[in-house]
């Protein structure tokens, strides 16, 4: 991408309301899927995990309890890559799926992505159709008492720090993602967008 086209597009970005920059340096953080120590289930197929923050599949088959989870509370970034890297989506294509299951009456249960880290781990103690993505860094700096009730489940039988483990995501080097996210949004408005700002020739 020429200098010109990635000026254009920071200008656009600014409009639309894409993040007012560029990301820093790389940094790898490690997710995990906790839940209720009381469930059965020790385990998630990463399919089985993307089909659940989707909401395509709804209700624990051992209990056909209503399925409520939570994505990575506390960190914008952190949440934002974990849809990005795990679910192959946008955060933006996200946030559109789930209003559209609600508005279909297809889901009562929409994610709240303003829950703290403390709401999310009382929310995983006290209810057990609950399930919650939190970085592991967090939750190993946490009272261990607090753990009594929450465990963290395998992902295609890979436990954190197992080769392959598959709820890894970097934060702070979504350069790319970005600058896609701001051209994927200046598409959208098309023909309006050129009159924010004109492209400069030979860009």
């Amino acid at each position: 991408m020429t200098r010109a086209r990635r000026v254009a597009l920071a200008v656009l970005a600014a409009v639309l309301g894409v993040a007012g920059g560029a990301p820093a340096a790389a940094q790898t953080r490690t997710l995990v899927a906790i839940v209720n120590r009381q469930r059965p289930e020790s385990g998630l197929t990463r399919a089985e995990l993307v089909q659940i923050c989707r909401g395509e599949i709804r209700y624990w088959p051992s209990s056909r309890q209503p399925i409520q989870f939570a994505l990575p509370p506390g960190s914008r970034e952190t949440r934002d890559a974990f849809i990005r890297k795990v679910l192959h989506t946008t955060p933006t294509e996200f946030d559109r799926e789930w209003r559209a299951k609600r508005f279909r009456g297809e889901s009562a249960l929409i994610p709240n992505p303003d829950l703290s880290r403390s709401e999310v781990m009382q929310a995983v103690q006290t209810q057990r159709h609950f399930i919650a993505i939190v970085e592991l860094d967090w939750l190993r700096s946490i009272d261990a008492r607090f753990m009594q009730d929450v465990k963290i489940l395998a992902i295609d039988g890979k436990a954190p720090g197992d080769a392959g483990y598959p709820l890894l995501v970097s934060t702070g080097a979504a350069r790319e993602a970005w600058w896609a996210e701001a051209e994927r949004r200046g598409r959208q408005v098309g023909a309006a967008a050129r009159t924010v700002y004109v492209m400069p020739r030979g860009g």
